[in-house]
């Protein structure tokens, strides 16, 4: 036990050096320095209480204790800012895996903290990833705003507001455009680039309830 607790402690050292660089690296660079799953994966663990997966264990990340048993889950991540694109994808995911469940952490750019987790089932994302004419199916990369349609939260940071606003904004289904407060010219805008997926009729009313999936 002593062991253990000495390497958590120096894991979180660690990474609270590495964290405050690779933010640093993406603000000069715009790009990733390449460290954000294994960051996701660690916050993961710590906050949900996983049982991370040995190194290159084929399928899955961690494991949990379910109502059946011990799942099998896939750990993504996404770094996110305020200027962010929000048609973002995540990493691609393998059908046919060893898998039960894949969540999905929403990391601050700034700061590479952790600012909400979604889950859903690997069933329901590989049904989403082989609907016909997914613009995900031939990449097997799923957006970050279909994940969250057919997933569920199952944690947020408890006192960023902010991260709120980052991101509950209103966005398009289907190609992510952002519409600052209000749903204004969302039907100029379906009907000029998405009328042929589904005939905006049709989708406004699910777009409106948050029950809108990306095909």
């Amino acid at each position: 036990m002593a062991e253990a607790n000495q390497q958590r402690q120096r894991i979180e050292e660690i990474l609270s050096e590495v964290k405050p660089l690779a933010a640093e690296y993406y603000r000069l660079t715009g790009k990733p320095l390449g460290v954000t799953g294994e960051i996701a994966e660690y916050l993961a663990a710590d906050i949900l209480d996983l049982e991370l997966a040995p190194p290159r264990t084929a399928g899955f990340d961690a494991l949990r204790l379910g109502p059946d048993g011990k799942e099998r889950v896939r750990i993504k991540a996404r770094a996110v800012g305020r200027n962010s694109n929000r048609g973002q994808r995540i990493g691609r995911i393998k059908l046919e895996a060893e898998c039960d469940v894949v969540i999905l952490v929403i990391l601050d750019v700034e700061t590479l903290e952790a600012l909400e987790i979604w889950e859903a089932s690997y069933t329901t994302v590989c049904n989403a990833l082989q609907r016909p004419g997914s613009s995900a199916r031939a990449r097997g990369m799923l957006g970050v705003a279909t994940f969250k349609s057919i997933g569920r939260k199952i944690w947020q940071h408890p006192a960023d507001a902010k991260s709120s606003e980052k991101l509950d904004g209103l966005f398009c289904p289907e190609c992510g455009r952002e519409f600052h407060g209000t749903w204004g010219w969302i039907d100029a805008h379906w009907k000029a680039n998405h009328d042929h997926v589904m005939p905006y009729e049709l989708a406004w009313p699910l777009i409106r309830s948050g029950s809108y999936h990306n095909n």
